[in-house]
């Protein structure tokens, strides 16, 4: 049952989404989420250019946040070459409440902890270091923040104005491999000092072949985007089309989906937590 040889198979005149001819080609499941049997092409349904403006833009926040961003980079699933690898646990990391957060409980309050999985035991647990941060003295003690590479003076700036801590001084730093100190020095020496000012710290190293650590329970909260519940509405859509030929998507009974599929264009910036 794969492409244009699905018996019965409706067809269209325009794609389902705009007035373009449905010319174009895609995985109803994501292809960035790996290669499944049957995940064969959805053909005569939406056109090439809206094919690529999903994949653009909710797609990307369906693989690189919430349950499916996490569980894809656990799995090494890297997708397509040509796309850019970004690390699930630093993407959006300027925002004070990114797309994937991690916590560990402490004296019964969750404290935030900046780490990431880099992959997993023989018993199935998995191995993480921390992650890539900058640990800054204010008036309230000493304060971390992640400090993705290849952030530019602009990207720091703005997450430490957004956690309030510009006024801070720089005291310490850590580099999870395979970056090194002095490629982290290099990197990053002028960006800090362009947004904090002369400093002087330790820069610290994790070691993978080092001792391994005990067990320690870890909370992941994913603050869902509305970006993120609309690429999933438009793969369960895609989904139907594939799976019934017959029915063109073309009636009006879809028009309120597509509509919701379609706002990711939309200013409103909500989020809904959840807590594993």
């Amino acid at each position: 049952m794969a492409g244009d040889t699905q018996p019965n198979k409706k067809v269209i005149a325009n794609c389902v989404y705009c007035s373009n001819p449905p010319n174009g080609q895609e995985h109803w499941l994501n292809r960035s989420l790996g290669t499944f049997a049957w995940n064969t092409f959805l053909t005569g349904r939406i056109c090439t250019p809206c094919n690529v403006t999903f994949g653009g833009t909710i797609d990307l926040e369906l693989v690189r946040t919430a349950h499916t961003g996490v569980t894809r980079q656990v799995l090494g699933i890297e997708g397509r070459a040509s796309h850019e690898r970004k690390n699930v646990f630093e993407y959006k990391a300027s925002q004070k409440e990114p797309p994937v957060q991690v916590f560990r409980v402490d004296d019964g309050n969750l404290k935030p902890v900046f780490e990431q999985a880099v992959g997993r035991n023989p018993d199935g647990t998995l191995i993480a270091t921390q992650g890539r941060v900058l640990v800054l003295a204010t008036a309230d003690g000493e304060q971390q923040m992640r400090f993705p590479r290849g952030w530019d003076e602009h990207q720091l700036r703005s997450a430490a104005e957004t956690r309030g801590l510009l006024g801070g001084r720089p005291v310490s730093a850590h580099v999870p491999p395979p970056e090194t100190v002095d490629e982290f020095v290099a990197a990053s020496r002028d960006i800090i000092r362009a947004v904090f000012g002369p400093f002087e710290i330790d820069v610290y190293h994790s070691r993978l072949d080092g001792p391994v650590a005990p067990v320690e329970p870890t909370l992941l909260r994913f603050n869902l985007s509305p970006a993120f519940l609309r690429a999933v509405a438009k793969v369960a859509f895609h989904y139907f089309l594939w799976a019934c030929p017959q029915i063109g998507g073309d009636k009006p009974e879809f028009s309120d989906l597509k509509v919701y599929i379609l706002a990711w264009a939309s200013p409103r910036t909500s989020s809904t937590s959840r807590t594993h």
